[in-house]
C-alpha cells in the first residue's frame, strides 16, 4: 500500500504539467528584461520563446482556447498502465503584440486510476493541492508547484518572468536524440536549478531538467516527443502538443504518458475544481503566492 501511494504521488505531481496553457498575464520579454543573456552568436532568450510559440500554433490558436480535456494511459517502468483523465480550463482575452491577458484563474484537473482508488492533483495560477489514492488530501509546497509548473511546457514558456528570477542561453548546443538544442538555464524561486531544452529545427520543447540542489543533484527530467495536433478545428495552424512525454526521477522511477484523446473548446464539469479539504501536512509549508 505504502508504494502504490508513493507511486501516487509521483505520477499526479508530474501528470500537472503538459496541458496548462496558462498563457496568462503577460508579456514576451526581451532578452535583458527577462534577465536572459546569449553568447558566442546563440539566439537570445526571448528569440527562443517567441519560436516555441511560434512553433506550437502561435497566438492566433492560444487566443481561441477556453478548455481542453483529455485521456490516456501512464506506464511505469515496470510496464503498468493506468488511466488517467485531465480538465483543463483557460480563460483569455484577444491581445496585442506577443501579450495574453487573464480574466479568470486558470484551473487544471488530473485524475489517476489506481488498483486503490485515484489520486488527484489540482492547482491554479498560485496554489495547488494532492490526493494520494486511499490517502488524505494535502496542500502543495513551494518546489513541488514549481516542479508541476516547470512540467508544463505551455504554462512556463508564457510566464516565464514571473516563474524565473534568472535566464540565460547557454554557449553551446546539446544533442537531444538525434538532433540538437537550444539550452536556457535559470532557476526559480523555490527550485536553485532548471533547464530546458528547445529543438533547433522545429522550435519544440524537447526537455526540461530542474533540480532542488542548485549543483543539479537528484534531478527530474521530462522529455517530450510525438507531438501532433489535437483539433481539427483549428484549420490553417500549426497547432501541435506532445501526446507522449516520458518523466525520470532521479530515484530511478520513470513513467511514459501517452494520450489516446483530446478534446479543446467544449464545456467542462466545474465541480471537479472543487478543492477539497486539505489536512495539513507535517513538517512542510504549503504553496504560497
Amino acid at each position: 500500500m505504502y508504494a502504490i501511494k508513493r507511486k501516487a504521488t509521483c505520477v499526479v505531481a508530474s501528470l500537472a504539467f503538459v496541458f496548462g496553457l496558462a498563457v496568462s498575464g503577460v508579456r514576451a520579454q526581451s532578452a535583458m528584461d527577462a534577465g536572459g543573456t546569449a553568447g558566442g552568436g546563440m539566439p537570445t532568450v526571448d528569440q527562443i520563446l517567441k519560436n516555441y510559440v511560434e512553433s506550437i500554433g502561435g497566438l492566433y490558436i492560444l487566443e481561441r482556447l477556453s478548455s481542453r480535456t483529455a485521456s490516456g494511459t501512464v506506464t511505469d517502468s515496470r510496464g503498468n498502465e493506468y488511466p488517467f483523465e485531465l480538465l483543463a480550463k483557460y480563460a483569455l482575452t484577444p491581445s496585442n503584440g506577443f501579450r495574453i491577458t487573464r480574466t479568470t484563474p486558470v484551473q487544471r484537473y488530473v485524475a489517476v486510476s489506481f488498483p486503490n482508488g485515484e489520486s488527484v492533483s489540482t492547482y491554479t495560477s498560485d496554489t495547488g493541492w494532492l490526493l494520494d489514492a486511499g490517502g488524505e488530501p494535502r496542500d502543495m509546497t513551494n518546489a513541488e508547484l514549481d516542479g508541476v509548473r516547470l512540467e508544463d511546457p505551455f504554462y512556463f514558456c508564457m510566464r516565464m518572468k514571473q516563474i524565473f528570477l534568472d535566464l540565460k542561453v547557454e554557449e553551446k548546443t546539446e544533442k537531444i536524440g538525434d538532433s540538437e538544442a537550444y539550452v536556457i538555464a535559470g532557476h526559480t524561486k523555490n527550485l536553485p536549478y532548471a533547464k530546458l531544452y528547445f529543438d533547433i529545427e522545429s522550435g519544440l520543447i524537447v526537455r526540461v531538467v530542474y533540480s532542488e540542489s542548485a549543483d543539479g543533484q537528484n534531478p527530474t527530467q521530462v522529455d517530450f516527443e510525438d507531438y501532433q495536433n489535437p483539433d481539427a478545428a483549428f484549420k490553417g495552424g500549426r497547432h501541435r502538443i506532445p501526446y507522449r512525454w516520458t518523466i525520470t526521477k532521479s530515484n530511478g522511477s520513470r513513467y511514459t504518458y501517452q494520450l489516446t484523446k483530446v478534446l479543446q473548446n467544449i464545456p467542462l464539469d466545474e465541480r471537479k475544481f472543487r478543492k477539497a479539504s486539505v489536512t495539513a501536512n507535517s513538517g512542510e509549508k504549503p504553496a504560497t503566492p
